[in-house]
């Protein structure tokens, strides 16, 4: 995935709206794959309940962090999107 920081920069903000249009349109599409591959992440990450009481330490601190980063994913690209 690529990262999100990405934003318009002082260049591109200064370009007439045809270009700029051009631009976000782009920076659009680019959010939607980037959701669409979140969102596919995050549904694969799923809590699987009954198993949850039988795992060790390690293996619920690795389970907590595969969840929390499928979620963040999802976050940072529709904090991107609303940037846009």
């Amino acid at each position: 995935m690529t990262p999100i920081s990405h934003t318009l920069s002082t260049e591109q903000r200064r370009l007439p709206p045809s270009e700029m249009s051009g631009i976000i349109c782009q920076q659009t599409g680019i959010a939607k794959r980037q959701l669409r591959i979140a969102r596919q992440e995050a549904e694969i990450e799923q809590a699987d309940i009954p198993r949850i009481p039988n795992l060790s330490d390690d293996d619920l601190l690795l389970e907590y962090e595969r969840h929390t980063s499928a979620h963040d994913s999802l976050y940072r690209v529709y904090s991107r999107l609303d940037r846009l």
